[in-house]
């Protein structure tokens, strides 16, 4: 099934090469986690990241048990940090 996933800032590196800017549009297997996708995708154990699936924040961080359906959107960003 095809999901769009958009990653951004630094975290844009870990596209697949076919990605346009800060997206792609990218297959995985039905009933994938979302979990699954982000091994797909190679980030680093400490990686920090928001995610958010269709507009709204995953607040929940068992990646495990959050099921991802034909045509979600997927966002993966870093925190936002001030000084």
């Amino acid at each position: 099934m095809k999901i769009k996933l958009h990653m951004l800032g630094e975290l844009r590196q870990f596209l697949p090469p076919s990605a346009q800017y800060d997206q792609a549009d990218v297959e995985i297997a039905e009933g994938s986690s979302l979990r699954q996708l982000i091994e797909t995708r190679a980030l680093p154990a400490d990686t920090d990241y928001l995610v958010i699936i269709n507009e709204q924040l995953v607040n929940d961080k068992n990646f495990d048990e959050l099921v991802l359906g034909e045509n979600d959107e997927v966002t993966l960003f870093p925190p936002i940090k001030g000084g």
